[in-house]
């Protein structure tokens, strides 16, 4: 195992994290999915020596990438997590298996969005390798 597919091996959480406030606008909740990273081990800075690659420098992503996003009503750009930025054009990402916590967390951001317009599509990407057969049939229903 080399040190590139340490980096592949990422999970997803989704859940809700605090909008940054507009002015003059009360703070509200937005749905957002973030990224979780795992460590780098001994194991792969030892296959990353035997590969040749040892003393050549990696860039190792901190958390999910951030984008700049314009608020409403406000004139400078702000980075924000590019989970986040896609959920508030109604895009959800899912990037783990869906066990019942995860199927919360999904039906949750879906009746948020669906609260706040009833009348927008909401656009939902999968990638997981399954799901417990009832937390699978609650995201479907």
């Amino acid at each position: 195992m080399d040190s590139t597919s340490a980096l592949a091996r990422r999970s997803f959480r989704c859940g809700f994290v605090s909008a940054l406030a507009t002015r003059g606008t009360a703070s509200r909740k937005a749905p957002t999915c973030s990224m979780i990273t795992p460590a780098v081990t001994s194991r792969d800075r030892a296959a990353s020596a035997r590969s040749g690659s040892a003393g050549k420098s990696a860039i190792y992503m901190a958390g999910s990438p951030k984008v700049p996003y314009k608020a409403p009503g406000q004139q400078d750009y702000q980075f924000i997590d590019v989970f986040e930025r896609l959920a508030r054009d109604r895009i959800i990402f899912v990037g783990q298996d869906i066990d019942d916590e995860t199927a919360n967390q999904i039906i949750a951001t879906l009746l948020f969005l669906e609260s706040e317009d009833d009348s927008s599509l909401v656009t939902m990407y999968f990638n997981s390798a399954g799901a417990t057969t009832p937390a699978g049939f609650a995201v479907y229903d």
